[in-house]
């Protein structure tokens, strides 16, 4: 359209077919112009890494429920010392354990985990027998390692595209999403987990 004023009145007239057309090349060369600059805009957002950090009680709950909304049959790594596990299982209730152990069950998630042996009787003296019932249920690949080995007391979640560090001492959560991230430390837990020794889920 064309505009013009007369005075306080402005009057509209449609281009000529000719023009617009030009008017429309004009403004497609100019969007491809721009082009590459807006897909390595897109790339960037898409692989920038999205940072969460969290009170641990409320880290730790939302943790649990991304993790239990994993489609039926996934699975998720631990890694985790002493401090963290006795630190965890403090944080819910027995009837959140419950919730949160149940879903798993029901959707067979399988947790690929490595614990050090001064934490694997930790479950027994802080769960209720009903939840230590609902632990053993779980599909599980559980590998234990002395913390001479692996001197770790924090816990690590890999879930999705996410990566969750959880701190006792501190009572902080973060979480990181990014696909590569997540799949390199994947792998390097892939190659830590054969090292330590299996046994069965939480005698």
């Amino acid at each position: 359209l064309l505009e013009t004023r007369r005075g306080k009145r402005q009057f509209y007239n449609a281009l000529e077919p000719k023009k617009f057309a030009h008017l429309l090349e004009s403004w497609t060369t100019s969007f491809k112009n721009i082009l590459p600059e807006l897909d390595m805009q897109q790339i960037l957002l898409k692989e920038s890494p999205h940072v969460e950090i969290f009170e641990s009680r409320a880290g730790y709950k939302k943790i649990y429920e991304e993790i239990s909304l994993l489609p039926d049959g996934s699975t998720f790594r631990v890694l985790e010392g002493a401090r963290a596990l006795e630190h965890e299982l403090q944080l819910l209730s027995e009837k959140e354990w419950e919730y949160f152990f149940s879903r798993l069950v029901n959707k067979n998630i399988k947790t690929k985990a490595l614990f050090t042996k001064e934490s694997y009787q930790l479950p027994k003296t802080f769960l209720s027998e009903k939840n230590k019932k609902l632990l053993k249920k779980r599909t599980w690949d559980l590998r234990i390692i002395s913390e001479k080995q692996l001197p770790v007391q924090q816990l690590m979640f890999m879930y999705g595209e996410k990566i969750a560090f959880l701190f006792p001492e501190t009572s902080l959560v973060a979480t990181i999403r990014h696909t590569q991230i997540h799949d390199f430390l994947s792998a390097i837990f892939d190659l830590l987990h054969p090292l330590g020794t299996r046994v069965d889920a939480w005698k």
